[in-house]
Parts: structure tokens; C-alpha cells; sequence
């Protein structure tokens, strides 16, 4: 798809490289303030390792886009049915997992081109609601979220290390 001088494709075994370098930097860089350097880099060697995200990729019910402009990848966001929420009483849900845009691309709608695209896809897919889990204080991303409809549901933990985090849970009913 392309918007604009955007173009979104569905990623690829090839774009491996591409996904653990951003995403292992955009999650540092959103979060390191809020952890113990050992805890970062214990998580991300897990969470961004080649073997883990190539195991994302060739999963049948994991779905990346990559968003790029002028031929440079900007973003990307990951969707999964893999896990669910007991949270949620719906049987049909997606994960909205990660939603990543550089800092020198953010506000230039291409986080809203990857959502309406992550809608298209759910929707396709007749998958009833779409869910996320969004750290607390991260408001801005709580805004964007509820500009597409996304209701709070309930809170979960998130463990990185020795720190305990509280997260917002999100769905959109489709």
C-alpha cells in the first residue's frame, strides 16, 4: 500500500535485521529512563534476538508491517493471535503486540496508516476485537489509541527485570 510518500508492505524473513535493530532501539529509547541498564539489555537481547523475531516472522499467526518512506524504513507494527487476555471475553481477539515509529517520522500520520491498516487486516480476518497493552504513563500513546475507538478494559503487570510496571489494557470492538 502506499500513502503518500509512505509505502507499507507486509514484512518479510528479509526485513529481520531491520525489525530487531529499530525495535530493540525505539523500546530503549522509550523506556531506558525507567530501567536498570542490565534489566534493558537483558530484555532486549531476548525480546529483539534474531532467533525470536525470525520465529515471529515465519509464524502463521504473527503479521508485521514495515512502513517506509523515500525507500528507508520508518516503522513498524506486529499483530498477533498467539496470546490473549483473560481480561477479554471474546474468543475471536488480536493483539495489537507493537506499534513503533522513529522519533524524526512521529507525527506525520504514519502511525495512523499503520492502524488503519492493522483495523483492515483484523477486520478481514473476522477477528471481533482488536486489544493492546500500553504502559500507564505513556498517554500520548493512550490518546492515539482511543482516537480509533480503543476503550480501557483493564490493567496488567509487566515484569522487565526487577521492575514491575502497570499497564493499561485497550480493545477496540470491530
Amino acid at each position: 500500500m502506499k500513502t503518500g510518500k509512505i509505502k507499507i508492505k507486509q514484512a518479510s524473513i528479509e526485513d529481520a535485521d531491520f525489525i530487531i535493530k529499530f525495535g530493540a532501539e525505539t523500546f530503549k529509547d522509550a523506556y531506558s529512563h525507567a530501567h536498570s541498564k542490565e534489566d534493558m539489555d537483558t530484555y532486549l537481547l531476548y525480546a529483539f534476538s534474531k532467533e525470536k523475531i525470525l520465529e515471529e516472522l515465519c509464524d502463521n499467526d504473527t503479521f508485521f508491517l514495515i512502513a517506509s518512506s523515500e525507500e528507508k524504513p520508518v516503522a513498524y507494527l506486529q499483530l498477533t493471535t498467539t496470546r490473549t487476555h483473560s481480561a477479554l471475553k471474546e474468543s475471536s481477539s488480536i493483539e495489537l503486540k507493537r506499534i513503533y515509529v522513529s522519533k524524526e517520522m512521529t507525527g506525520k500520520k504514519i502511525g495512523t496508516e499503520l492502524m488503519k491498516m492493522a483495523l483492515e487486516i483484523a477486520r478481514s480476518r473476522n477477528h471481533k476485537t482488536i486489544w493492546l497493552a500500553v504502559w500507564e504513563f505513556n498517554t500520548l500513546a493512550m490518546a492515539f489509541y482511543e482516537r480509533f475507538g480503543f476503550k480501557s478494559f483493564g490493567s496488567d503487570i509487566f515484569t522487565l527485570g526487577k521492575t514491575e510496571r502497570n499497564l493499561v489494557l485497550m480493545k477496540k470492538e470491530l
